[in-house]
């Protein structure tokens, strides 16, 4: 085999097949010699010591590794697991040393440290039982016999089936012994300190069991026996189709996993696959978990088999939630629309709504007759719709955000909808706020001249009812951002009168719980409110600034500055000694909007509007020098003032003022800590002068939030979502490229460090990442090693990623981006039968001429004349001819090395 990093040393895993393997070959190598007797006392003494050194020392490796059965499940073949317990038996045990003679074992007189071995070897013994039952990977099994030596990590089909053969032998021994371990007294686990490998005479000097780890009582049973024993009991149980018993042992289980420490050293249980097998045993068993606390999906399932209760309530939260698999709802969809019986009015079309929704959140093709369906459910149905969208508007993301707009203009273009659809659009402030009003106009032109209030007449909507209703009024402070309409319905609110004398009428604020949430309404601004002459109105101040913040979140700026514009307005009417403080408040609310407006539509914004903004923002900081000090007219910028001026000067490159008058406050605001040298790195690079502390301090500052790391007692360090909030709003293109540079390096780092921990899977996922964001999803030139972080180093880490998770034919497509290309390990991989990726999927992606030739020719061979075809016709084409000129031959490499990368994008991504 090719070793890519010779110098790596060999994990513990390596090490135990190392030693086990070896110890094999000298078993045998023993056994040849004692035949033909030419082995004399001493060679025999020494034979018999090296045997037991290579015997020990597996053992003291899986000691360090506290005896984790899954990760040897997941990394060792069988014969060598089988090997590895069966020698700690050997070492442990004395007269029941052979597992053959476990039919007859009494665990009671059994030491600590024998009993530790025995659940060892028969957990062993049912998970491996388990395991060859159920769908898994394929493991590397040979069906010929390979001559000579062979790779230790393959075994022969003979010896895989004997030993399965064995333990399903004894598979109800195993089960006794282990539920007499239930009952147990004190177990020691042997450490890698308990074993003594060196001796003269291996028979003579015993290994130190004094040494063993200590387990008490009450902890081995809720670490091992009932965490790992019942877990194991109950999978075997499982698969026997047992299923009352398995539920007692998975009940067992699951009631004292909340007993578990954050890490048990001799527990590595799969909680997920534990309550996943407690769910099937308890629905088989008739004693299932209360509706209301089981998943989406199970709750989906349920429904369906009792009337269908509850369905409108689960797709709507699974259209953001995303856990129902789509074909089981398209399913019940074409059900429900073949079905024979009545069901109540509006129910399938409401089913086609939230099915429809969801495959546009999705990004899925949306059902063609949609818009049919729309049609025949009138008004009603388009209010549903509307209602549907805007009532999670504020969680879609930005992706999500602009498919809703495609989805509507589409509907928008069908006969009968443009009216009523956009009309109701109009009214809904959440749904609204993701069209501009030239948007609104261009799908109706009538929209021009229709006021939001003459709609919602039009439509019944709220205020066709009786106005003198309070629920209806209740309903549209919570609904309504329209400042007139709001300002009418506090009026009509105050003086309304409950339906029925029991009804409580709630003070206003107590409407809406997110009213008094600190970070909806600013303390301060809330203080100062409050401290205004006795007035009810002060509440509907505090609604606006509420209301307010809820557009903002949206982006629905316009109708944000015109809440807060109002909510000046009536404070200043409130007389009282604190209006010039509300006024200067205010403004300092109206300008955040308005940066958050501005940067919101970076690049195309004109310059005027920026520079007044500057002044203002750099007028705004500088109250923070004062401090306010005694004067109540001096009043200091709260912690979101100070970081949206901040962002404006940062995108608009007046890095100098945030260097040079932003020192005093720096230990007030941990976002400081990052804009300064992110800032300073953006001036050095723009007037060409280095500044490398900054440089260091930059990444040194994203390293930590990162990882998670402080190592400040100030706790200046930024939260991630913090950090990613901060780079959600930078739009100036040096301070993005900076943080898009750090971003690679940090995932090649953590590609880095998942390849040395041999996470495979996430390491690939990483260095895919990295490139992705170097090369701009792939739009810059992946010919510049520089640029993509795609050197020979990432590249050859890559291909053994690929071929350990036997993806060989990726391997060898990205040998082709070696350079010099890699023919060895290329040709080895192609040649490769254990290959689980699509070998002939991936052809188009090649363009080494060399490397289809021998493809070719491996196809012939094979008389595999379908992929032989397939690739004739790849290298048949004009692009691919090594007698083109180099651009050509550059031009088709790039095009096809794309195409490789997005594929495997979409695969591991």
């Amino acid at each position: 085999m090719i070793c890519l990093f010779p110098l790596q040393d060999p994990t513990p895993i390596d090490l135990i097949v190392q030693f086990i393997y070896n110890g094999m070959k000298r078993n045998e190598n023993s056994a040849a010699a004692n035949e033909s007797e030419l082995l004399d006392s001493t060679t025999q003494r020494i034979t018999d010591k090296m045997k037991h050194v290579l015997t020990v020392l597996p053992l003291q490796v899986a000691a360090h590794l506290y005896w984790d059965l899954n990760l040897f499940q997941q990394r060792l073949p069988l014969h060598i697991q089988d090997s590895l317990v069966v020698a700690l038996l050997h070492e442990t045990m004395e007269e029941y040393s052979n597992p053959a003679s476990h039919a007859t074992l009494d665990t009671g007189p059994l030491l600590p440290y024998q009993l530790f071995s025995i659940s060892l070897y028969h957990r062993y013994a049912l998970s491996t039982l388990v395991k060859a039952k159920l769908p898994s990977k394929p493991i590397r099994i040979s069906n010929v016999t390979i001559p000579g030596q062979q790779d230790p990590m393959q075994e022969s089909r003979e010896v895989y089936d004997g030993i399965i053969s064995v333990l399903e032998r004894g598979s109800e021994v195993s089960v006794r012994i282990l539920e007499q371990l239930l009952t147990s007294g004190e177990v020691r686990a042997p450490v890698l300190q308990s074993f003594s490998p060196i001796k003269n005479d291996p028979k003579e000097c015993p290994h130190y069991w004094n040494r063993c780890t200590l387990v008490p009582d009450e902890q081995f049973k809720y670490q091992v026996i009932i965490t790992k024993i019942h877990f194991d009991l109950g999978n075997f149980h499982f698969l026997q189709e047992r299923f009352s018993e398995a539920l007692h042992h998975f009940t067992e289980a699951q009631q004292l996993i909340p007993e578990l420490g954050s890490s048990p050293e001799f527990c590595h249980l799969e909680e997920e696959k534990l309550r996943g097998f407690y769910r099937s045993c308890s629905t088989i068993c008739g004693r299932a978990t209360p509706v209301a606390k089981r998943s989406l999906y199970d709750r989906f399932i349920h429904c369906l088999s009792n009337n269908f209760e509850g369905l409108i309530e689960i797709l709507t939260e699974d259209n953001l939630n995303t856990q129902i698999p789509f074909y089981l709802r398209q399913s019940l969809q074409l059900d429900l629309m073949t079905k024979h019986e009545k069901l109540s009015e509006g129910f399938l079309f409401h089913v086609q709504t939230l099915n429809t929704i969801g495959d546009v959140l999705e990004g899925r093709c949306w059902d063609n007759n949609y818009p049919i369906y729309l049609l025949q459910a009138g008004k009603e149905g388009t209010q549903y719709l509307v209602q549907l969208l805007g009532s999670k508007a504020t969680q879609y993301s930005a992706v999500q955000r602009q498919r809703v707009r495609t989805f509507v203009e589409t509907l928008a273009l069908c006969e009968g909808q443009r009216e009523p659809l956009v009309s109701q659009v109009m009214t809904c402030a959440p749904l609204a706020s993701i069209f501009t009003h030239e948007e609104i106009v261009a799908l109706w032109p009538g929209a021009e001249n229709k006021s939001a209030k003459e709609i919602k007449k039009a439509f019944d909507v709220s205020l066709g009812g009786d106005l003198n209703n309070i629920n209806d009024l209740i309903w549209d402070l919570n609904h309504s951002y329209d400042p007139v309409l709001l300002e009418k319905t506090f009026k009509l609110y105050l003086t309304a009168k409950p339906l029925r004398a029991t009804q409580t009428k709630f003070d206003t604020m107590d409407l809406n719980c997110k009213w008094r949430e600190d970070n909806i309404i600013p303390i301060p601004v809330r203080n100062t409110v409050m401290k205004l002459v006795p007035d009810p109105h002060k509440s509907l101040v505090l609604i606006y600034i509420a209301k307010s913040h809820e557009l903002t979140l949206v982006k629905s700026f316009s109708g944000a500055l015109d809440l807060l514009n109002e909510a000046m307005n009536l404070a200043t009417r409130l007389v009282s000694k604190e209006n010039q403080r509300i006024c200067k408040m205010f403004k300092w609310m109206i300008l955040t909007t308005k940066i958050q407006q501005q940067i919101n539509k970076l690049p195309c914004v004109e310059e005027n509007e920026i520079r007044n903004l500057t002044i203002e923002s750099k007028q705004c900081l500088a109250a923070l020098a004062g401090g306010g000090g005694g004067n109540r007219e001096l009043i200091v910028p709260w912690n979101n003032i100070t970081y949206w001026c901040v962002m404006l000067l940062l995108n608009a490159q007046d890095w100098a003022f945030i260097l040079g008058n932003l020192g005093p406050i720096t230990s007030h605001y941990n976002f400081i800590f990052f804009l300064k040298p992110l800032a300073a790195t953006a001036q050095a690079l723009q007037t060409k002068l280095p500044h490398k502390q900054s440089w260091h301090e930059l990444f040194e500052i994203v390293a930590d939030i990162v990882v998670g790391r402080s190592l400040r007692r100030d706790q200046s360090l930024l939260t991630r979502s913090q950090f990613l909030d901060i780079i959600e709003g930078i739009k100036e293109p040096l301070c993005l490229s900076t943080n898009i540079s750090l971003c690679s390096s940090w995932f090649l780092t953590k590609a880095d460090l998942a390849f040395n921990q041999k996470l495979f899977r996430k390491a690939i996922q990483n260095y895919l990442t990295a490139i992705f964001v170097a090369t701009n999803y792939l739009r810059n030139d992946t010919n510049n090693p520089e640029q993509n972080a795609m050197d020979n180093v990432v590249l050859r880490r890559m291909i053994s990623c690929c071929m350990a998770l036997d993806s060989y034919t990726q391997a060898a497509v990205l040998c082709q981006f070696l350079e010099p290309i890699d023919y060895n390990t290329g040709i080895r991989c192609i040649q490769e039968r254990n290959a689980i990726d699509g070998m002939d999927a991936y052809y188009n992606c090649l363009f080494d001429v060399t490397l289809m030739e021998f493809i070719i020719n491996m196809h012939q061979k094979k008389g595999e004349v379908q992929r032989k075809d397939k690739v004739m016709k790849i290298i048949g084409l004009l692009e691919i001819n090594s007698n083109n000129n180099e651009e050509i031959q550059r031009e088709a490499a790039k095009v096809r090395k794309h195409r490789f990368l997005r594929a495997m994008g979409k695969l591991y991504l």
